[in-house]
């Protein structure tokens, strides 16, 4: 590869002004011949530095779009697995997550305090500041306890973004589950953010608020 070549692959790419948010999509074809949107976004790495990344996703309907870890390039799944590991974490897998949003992320966490009641189910939905027209990623979390192969399903949402998810457990399970959605909000002031999740038919839900200045 010429000196060229590889300087103008690494260059970053110009990112276009979208109704929620900058990114840059372009379509590709993967190994079955299926067309698929692979996103670039400005995202915080573990040392605080904005840098590119990119996603690559599934459109389903409107501004609704699939994310699939295993879809990911090598580039993609370093940033996601520090990303997580930030929180003591890995990228969560043998799932599904959808978003209407810029781009979502999903970590899962196996341990936790023992002092919990079995089939516990707790949830925390983002909280905090960010940046009046900027993107920012907020976080929900979920604390559980699984005592048999199970399904946990739940939404997150900051002000209209959104990502749903499912983790399926094919043992017993208790831990955490953290959900990320990369927003970008126009207007200062408060915003409402919300995490809802159900494990069979046991469900909760928290709400709140960020700050956007």
């Amino acid at each position: 590869m010429s000196f060229i070549l590889a300087l103008l692959l690494s260059a970053p790419v110009p990112l276009i002004e979208h109704a929620d948010g900058y990114y840059h999509d372009r379509i590709e074809l993967d190994a079955e011949g299926k067309e698929r949107v692979v996103r670039t976004t400005e995202e915080l790495d573990a040392n605080g530095v904005m840098r590119q990344v990119e996603q690559r996703i599934r459109h389903l309907h409107g501004n609704t779009y699939s994310f699939d870890y295993e879809d990911q390039s090598q580039a993609t799944k370093d940033y996601y697995r520090a990303l997580c590991a930030e929180s003591r974490m890995a990228p969560a897998r043998g799932g599904e997550t959808t978003f209407t949003a810029i781009s979502a992320w999903s970590c899962v966490r196996q341990g936790g305090r023992s002092d919990q009641p079995p089939g516990f189910l707790e949830a925390r939905a983002p909280r905090g500041s960010g940046p009046q027209g900027q993107e920012f990623s907020a976080a929900g979390t979920l604390r559980y306890e699984t005592t048999e192969p199970d399904v946990i399903s739940g939404t997150v949402r900051v002000d209209t973004c959104s990502s749903h998810f499912l983790q399926y457990h094919p043992a017993a399970f208790k831990g955490e589950y953290k959900a990320w959605v990369t927003c970008t909000v126009r207007d200062r002031g408060e915003v409402a953010t919300a995490l809802d999740a159900c494990i069979a038919n046991h469900c909760v839900d928290d709400s709140s608020s960020m700050s956007i200045h």
